[in-house]
């Protein structure tokens, strides 16, 4: 299986290629879900890999507490490859 992953924006295009299938999704994110994903993917690789690396705020969108509030959406189609004659 190939996976290939576009981002273009809030926009993410994954296509998977598979055994006579090709699977299309595009996933539209809000602007928390993007902000909390960016700020755990620096949490996770950058303050893991250096021992002094800066501390990473991770992101919050909720009044006096922790946590996020976001919304995502994806649509998903699947193209059937016919087997040659």
């Amino acid at each position: 299986m190939v996976k290939i992953i576009i981002y273009i924006l809030s926009l993410t295009l994954i296509i998977f290629i598979s055994e006579g299938n090709i699977i299309f999704e595009l996933w539209s994110i809000s602007e928390s879900y993007y902000n909390i994903y960016k700020s755990m993917y620096k949490y996770h690789y950058i303050n893991h890999d250096y021992m002094y690396a800066e501390p990473v705020q991770i992101y919050s969108n909720v009044n006096n507490g922790l946590g996020v509030i976001s919304a995502s959406t994806v649509f998903r189609d699947t193209i059937r490859i016919p087997n040659k004659l």
